[in-house]
């Protein structure tokens, strides 16, 4: 595994605009994958970047006047998701200024000032208040940190009683291949990819119930790789044409091709976890 300051590797993943984003066309984008169900076209990220919320969500209560934390917030699009399907509000924070700037561009857009407080903070480095959100998201954002247990504690505490933890991340399942373990973080773009037990294991240690693990690669991260590779959506090469030049537009796709290996037999992929505090 890679050992890199969690800020850096995020400013360093996030510098150019994600490909993803360029495919789904989204004034504001979500930054994460998409989840594709049956009757999902596969040429439409948009819907299945909805969908993904969605199913995260899914075990969620949703009464009025709530406070839920977004726990890595990008450009503020799930915050802005959650507000408006939840009527709630949403105390959003996030690593890199660039990202607050467009979620603040954003949220003054859709006229949710009052629905959405945004801050320019580092989870390991904040102190919540006990018993102050109802629930907390954490959307593809926890294998960007080594101190998993951190902030996990750090959740926990800040949650009310039964409050949800709910998880959306990169994980390794076993019985992972050495080779499968080291592509992960270079295909994911993120260092610290852990296994799903061990996920549920500190969870458990901090003082949370464990809800569900879902391992959702199939309807995510395969799909969100068939999209892109798509007749009418060939974003990534383009995107790294852009940003990377000619010829590496024509070995990094190839390369990322060969990297689904894993996620087609199970080795790693995304998965959905949610966690209670009782």
């Amino acid at each position: 595994m890679f050992t890199r300051d969690p800020k850096e590797e995020v400013a360093e993943f996030y510098k150019n605009e994600c490909y993803l984003a360029q495919i789904a066309g989204e004034e504001v984008p979500h930054l994460h994958q998409g989840y594709w169900y049956p009757d999902t076209d596969v040429h439409d990220l948009k819907t299945a970047q909805y969908n993904y919320l969605q199913e995260l969500v899914k075990n969620i209560p949703r009464p009025k006047g709530d406070v839920i934390l977004d726990l890595g917030c990008g450009y503020g699009a799930a915050a802005i998701w959650l507000a408006t399907h939840f009527a709630c509000r949403v105390y959003a924070i996030d690593l890199l200024e660039s990202h607050i700037a467009k979620a603040k561009t954003a949220i003054q857009k859709y006229g949710l000032q009052d629905k959405i407080e945004l801050h320019l903070a580092d989870i390991l480095d904040t102190d919540f208040l006990p018993d102050t959100f109802a629930h907390v998201l954490a959307v593809e954002s926890l294998y960007h940190i080594a101190q998993k247990e951190k902030v996990f504690a750090k959740v926990q505490k800040s949650l009310k009683k039964g409050g949800l933890f709910a998880i959306a991340d990169y994980l390794l399942y076993a019985p992972c291949s050495w080779l499968s373990a080291k592509i992960a973080p270079l295909a994911s773009g993120g260092s610290y990819i852990g296994y799903a037990s061990e996920y549920s294991d500190l969870l458990q240690k901090c003082g949370f119930t464990i809800i569900g693990i879902e391992d959702v690669t199939e309807q995510t991260l395969l799909k969100t790789f068939l999209c892109s590779q798509s007749e009418n959506h060939d974003h990534l090469r383009d995107y790294v044409r852009k940003n990377h030049g000619v010829v590496a537009s024509f070995i990094i796709p190839r390369i990322f091709k060969a990297c689904m290996a894993g996620p087609a037999k199970k080795h790693w992929g995304v998965s959905f976890i949610w966690a209670r505090k009782d």
